[in-house]
């Protein structure tokens, strides 16, 4: 019969088998290569400043402004108060930006309604000659 020879192609697989369990090594015995929380994820999204809401574990909803944050923490200053308070990403449910509503100041708003009634009175006079 005859005999192939194997003694390259296991080397291969044996270089392959090593590789692969050093890098099973390195993502089990890596905290770095440890999977952040949802919260945590959320959280990376945000710059310092943005105003968020928060919905506790218990159901609480809290609304202010990310401060800032780190892997396990972030800290958040409430609207109804000016301190800041430390918050576990264990306890939180989710991490929402709340969209702030730009009013138009009266001022302009007084002149794009001014503008638009002096438009349509140029615009009846000139169709009515």
């Amino acid at each position: 019969m005859f005999k192939a020879n194997t003694s390259v192609p296991t080397r291969w697989g044996n270089l392959l088998r090593g590789a692969l369990a050093c890098l099973l090594a390195f993502l089990l015995l890596n905290p770095a290569a440890v999977a952040a929380t949802p919260v945590s994820n959320e959280l990376d999204k945000l710059p310092p400043g943005t105003g968020v809401q928060v919905e506790m574990n218990d159901g609480q909803i809290l609304r202010g402004k990310l401060v800032s944050h780190s892997e396990s923490t972030f800290d958040f200053v409430e609207s109804r108060s000016s301190e800041a308070m430390t918050i576990d990403n264990r306890v939180v449910v989710s991490v929402r930006q709340t969209r702030e509503h730009r009013k138009i100041h009266p001022v302009v708003k007084g002149i794009l309604v001014g503008s638009f009634v002096a438009l349509t009175g140029i615009a009846i006079a000139a169709t009515c000659k």
